[in-house]
């Protein structure tokens, strides 16, 4: 008997690839990052805005520079944990649907800040901060931004590819 006599029908057509680059990487990490700085931004002044101080109040001086402090620690933060990113990205490689992506990163980017949360709530240094129902609400704010970084990164390939 000969192979054509057991081939059942045409190959199994192969799913497209959807890469994952560190060109990606690299975007999608410095937008998760921007998009968390502005959001804890957002925040940290609103909160300063809320509280009994207000806008005129000389602890106001102090919002510039925990906002820097936020945007020094996430960055490195956010690199850190990229190497994770690029595994899912790379595992996902075959996946099509870009909300698939979304999700699946910002379940990423929660379950890491929940581990630096979690990190706090045991009092390890710096962490401390995060303790507490802000700490979690952080971990969610983390997670929307490794989402919306990932779609950010498809949207920069879309048309960087035409």
């Amino acid at each position: 008997m000969s192979d054509q006599q057991h081939d059942v029908g045409p190959p199994a057509p192969q799913r497209p690839e959807t890469p994952f680059t560190g060109r990606d990487l690299v975007r999608q990490t410095f937008s998760a990052w921007a998009v968390s700085v502005v959001g804890a931004a957002t925040w940290i002044t609103g909160s300063w805005l809320l509280s009994a101080g207000g806008p005129v109040s000389t602890s106001g001086s102090i919002v510039p520079i925990v906002v820097v402090g936020y945007a020094v620690i996430s960055l490195v933060l956010f690199w850190v944990f990229a190497p994770l990113a690029l595994i899912l990205g790379r595992a996902l490689r075959h996946v099509r649907p870009v909300r698939t992506h979304v999700l699946a990163f910002a379940g990423l980017g929660t379950a890491v800040c929940f581990v630096v949360v979690l990190a706090g709530e045991l009092g390890l240094g710096v962490f401390e901060i995060l303790s507490g129902p802000v700490g979690w609400l952080a971990a969610v704010g983390a997670g929307l931004c490794t989402g919306a970084g990932r779609f950010w990164a498809f949207r920069a390939r879309r048309r960087r590819n035409g």
